[in-house]
């Protein structure tokens, strides 16, 4: 529960400034701006999953791409214009 708290409160404090502010061009920013058809925004816990999921999606990406780049098969496989 603790880890949780930890994790949350920083994200929902931000959305609170975000939409406080309403600036910026950021993901985040957009995310709160943004407003479904019937003019309602999104609730700050389906924010906080969106945000959560692409930091969680990016971060698994690299990592497979990290993984990867330690395989020589992969290093010979990338196109030449690539790596120049």
């Amino acid at each position: 529960m603790r880890a949780r708290r930890a994790l949350n409160d920083p994200i929902y404090a931000e959305i609170a400034r975000r939409r406080d502010s309403l600036a910026g061009e950021d993901m985040l920013s957009m995310m709160v701006a943004a407003r479904y058809e019937d003019g309602s925004a999104m609730s700050d816990a389906a924010v906080r999953d969106e945000l959560v999921t692409m930091v969680m999606a990016g971060h698994e990406t690299t990592a497979c791409r990290f993984s990867r780049a330690s395989d020589p098969r992969f290093l010979t496989s990338i196109p030449p214009f690539v790596t120049s």
